[in-house]
């Protein structure tokens, strides 16, 4: 599994993709399925795997555009297979030095882009984005990548991903890595987390007054298009891609978003009540609050409310792979409290004993001592 975390991150096509998007996810495509081949869920996560399987590929019927929307289904399905492949890793440090190494090679590119090298296609040529095409990708990659490292306490590998972290600008992948931090924290020592936890109003009110930085464009008009895809919910949903084929007017111009940048609202309004099987086999993991991959986890859970990272193959491949590790040691007997075990086995031996022909009123009767 290291060596497709590493491939994901270089495979790169000059001036035809300029990117891993395409290439990764074919790439992605050919080896996963082979990985799962012997490996099995457990019979909660495979009801809810295969029940919002089914409901997506229904919704292609009435889907504006369903022929457009194979695409998106497709990359959903890679996030699938990957939660399915690492939901029996005991671990993912190999998978996580992996990631590093590859990502390494894009965020020391950042530097020379930074400084107005621009031979490899970007996104925003002011922006670096090393071979991954996107500012936005490689910082919530970088950002992934850093939290599996240090769970596992592999610092070595760490400098060499700050370029790629810092110099692309963006936000989300370093609120990530902070909520990791946060988490990671809170798992030893709660003061100084709570401590930690009373910065974030403070940053808050330093981005409002402009102290820091002047609020950015895109935001008011991420809001803009979070109340139009909430106040237009569907019970059915309105299928597979259906964001891709909406509009919104913002400042006197027509945006097409493409996407949500929230992952939960964005399958809500799609697939409507067919998300919820997703959206609970995703919550499963957060019950497993010792797990080593925990923290991490929570912060690619939180990448999903306000970026893309099931859009991209880095992404969608090491959020599987945590979200299938960190619930592993699924087990329905764990949502049970003692009470209610108790009570079930009882119940269970009082219905054995009852259709029993020997159970309880049925006891042969025992000859008296005292005749």
């Amino acid at each position: 599994m290291h060596w497709l975390a590493f491939l994901v991150t270089i495979i790169y096509i000059p001036e035809i993709t300029g990117a891993v998007i395409h290439p990764g996810w074919a790439l992605l495509s050919i080896t996963l399925p082979w990985m799962i081949w012997e490996r099995v869920l457990t019979w909660p996560q495979v009801i809810l795997f295969l029940s919002f399987w089914a409901y997506a590929c229904a919704s292609l019927f009435w889907a504006e555009a369903p022929i457009l929307s194979v695409d998106l289904l497709w990359q959903l399905s890679i996030f699938l297979l990957a939660f399915w492949a690492g939901a029996r890793q005991f671990t993912l440090e190999k998978v996580a030095i992996g990631f590093a190494i590859g990502l390494t090679l894009s965020s020391l590119l950042t530097i020379p882009q930074y400084l107005g090298w621009h031979e490899i296609l970007a996104y925003d040529v002011n922006r670096p984005a090393g071979l991954v095409y996107n500012p936005l990708t490689l910082s919530n990659s970088i950002a992934l990548t850093i939290a599996l490292l240090a769970t596992y306490q592999r610092w070595r590998y760490i400098p060499l991903l700050l370029p790629g972290l810092i110099l692309p600008h963006e936000r989300a992948g370093l609120v990530a890595l902070f909520a990791f931090f946060l988490v990671w924290l809170w798992q030893r020592y709660r003061w100084p987390a709570l401590a930690l936890l009373l910065l974030v109003p403070l940053a808050w009110l330093v981005r409002d007054f402009g102290i820091a930085q002047r609020s950015t464009f895109a935001d008011p008009m991420r809001w803009l298009l979070w109340k139009t895809l909430a106040s237009h919910l569907f019970w059915w949903g309105h299928g597979v891609d259906a964001v891709d084929r909406i509009a919104f007017l913002y400042n006197r111009t027509v945006y097409f978003p493409e996407y949500a940048h929230n992952e939960y609202l964005d399958w809500v309004y799609q697939y409507g009540l067919g998300a919820l099987p997703l959206l609970l086999l995703l919550a499963l993991p957060l019950r497993n609050v010792r797990s080593m991959e925990y923290p991490a986890y929570v912060s690619f859970l939180l990448l999903g409310f306000f970026s893309i990272p099931l859009h991209n193959p880095i992404t969608a491949l090491a959020g599987g792979l945590i979200a299938g590790c960190a619930s592993a040691d699924y087990d329905l007997s764990r949502y049970l409290s003692r009470s209610w075990r108790s009570r079930l086995l009882v119940w269970l031996a009082a219905s054995r004993s009852a259709i029993s022909p020997v159970g309880r009123g049925h006891l042969p009767v025992q000859p008296n001592p005292s005749t």
